[in-house]
């Protein structure tokens, strides 16, 4: 499990924030800081630890004005560079706490241009309970309606950033292709141009030819033809082996014609460019437009252009589907 935060945007201020990138980033790296140890502390001690951070990061701790009666008045937890910070994590906090906001409005000393109200999720909040930590105050839900439902009416025009701490599976680290064998790779191309084609391939194609075995990554059947499927990765995929880079494309175009001959039917050579791949390189490897390459000897090439995002989409999501 690890700590995240839901987060809901009240009169554009996430934008807002996003114009004070480090401070946005300051905040939520403090909050996040406890992690899955979140389930030890109780909301005092929570605030209590993320407090002192702010402290140590230059945030003026609980800052007040002279109100019209002359007393000091408390608006928030923390401010710096124009930002607020209000937590409604106890038993006294109420949804009705990021007026404070506006109340700062009243001084140039408390004045916000966006504010952040922190407040827990239910489903953290039940977690707690569960773990003998009883946390209070409004849940994430009953913030977000307070301010989408204009409960506030006019009085609320402080742009509020809500943020709700909460507990969510960890995210699996992001898949590194490089360190997959070069055969793992390959299958894992190939199915995702199975799911692409809507059709079969089959993958690691061994054909006894006259003197020798010929083998192709993957072999399909699209319009009638048979379609030889060679793949090709951009050099940040450094692992994989490319035909191209180490000149024996004309090798597998000769095995293509073999095969061509022994199968008496159409027949065609696919390259399929798995990432990044210039224009310039491109008619290198398949030639111009309307014109085969001088490696083809006569065989008929095309070549099919995967982004390594839309691949690394697709592997995402297949891992997601498996976890669930």
């Amino acid at each position: 499990m690890e700590l995240a935060l839901e987060r809901f945007s009240y009169r554009f201020a996430e934008g807002i924030l996003d114009q004070k990138a480090e401070i946005k980033r300051e905040i939520e790296e403090i909050l996040l800081r406890p992690g899955s140890n979140i389930l030890t502390f109780s909301s005092g001690q929570y605030v209590e630890k993320v407090s002192r951070e702010f402290g140590e990061k230059g945030w003026e701790r609980k800052p007040t004005y002279v109100d019209a009666r002359g007393d000091l008045s408390q608006v928030m937890d923390f401010r710096k560079e124009r930002v607020g910070v209000i937590f409604a994590l106890s038993r006294t906090s109420s949804p009705k706490d990021v007026l404070g906001f506006q109340t700062a409005r009243l001084s140039e000393d408390t004045e916000v241009d966006v504010g952040v109200f922190i407040v827990a999720s239910a489903s953290l909040q039940r977690q707690l309970e569960k773990a003998g930590k009883l946390w209070e105050g409004p849940d994430f839900e009953a913030a977000r309606k307070g301010l989408s439902m204009a409960e506030y009416g006019s009085a609320m025009t402080v742009p509020v950033y809500l943020l709700g701490l909460t507990l969510r599976e960890a995210s699996p680290p992001p898949l590194d292709l490089n360190a997959l064998p070069p055969a793992v790779i390959s299958e894992l191309i190939l199915s995702f141009l199975e799911n692409r084609y809507g059709a079969r391939v089959l993958k690691g194609v061994r054909v006894s030819g006259k003197k020798r075995v010929l083998e192709f990554d993957g072999i399909t059947r699209i319009e009638g033809a048979d379609v030889i499927l060679a793949l090709e990765a951009d050099p940040s995929l450094s692992t994989f082996p490319s035909r191209f880079r180490s000149g024996k494309l004309g090798d597998l175009a000769a095995m293509v014609r073999e095969y061509q001959e022994m199968a008496g039917r159409k027949v065609r050579l696919r390259l399929v460019l798995l990432g990044d791949f210039s224009g310039a390189l491109i008619e290198q490897m398949v030639g111009k437009k309307g014109a085969l390459p001088s490696w083809a000897g006569g065989v008929e090439v095309d070549h099919e252009a995967v982004p390594m995002a839309e691949f690394l989409a697709y592997l995402e999501k297949k891992r997601k589907e498996l976890m669930e």
